[in-house]
């Protein structure tokens, strides 16, 4: 079932399958995460997060300060 808004197609409902069931620990040993991702961020990007002025680069989105 397609679903449209002033005659273009903006959604298609399909039925539903289930996913199969999850497998903990799938990737132990295959990935490693750097001790470093628990360093304090710079402040430049904490402010980003926490809603301030100052913007950083994070994927395809882009501003300055």
């Amino acid at each position: 079932m397609i679903i449209a808004r002033r005659g273009r197609p903006v959604a298609r409902l399909v039925s539903y399958r289930p996913r199969g069931k999850r497998q903990p620990d799938v990737l132990k040993g295959k990935i490693t995460v750097p001790d470093s991702v628990f360093d304090p961020l710079p402040e430049r990007e904490l402010k980003a997060w926490e809603g301030g002025v100052c913007r950083v680069r994070i994927g395809i989105r882009s501003t300055e300060c």
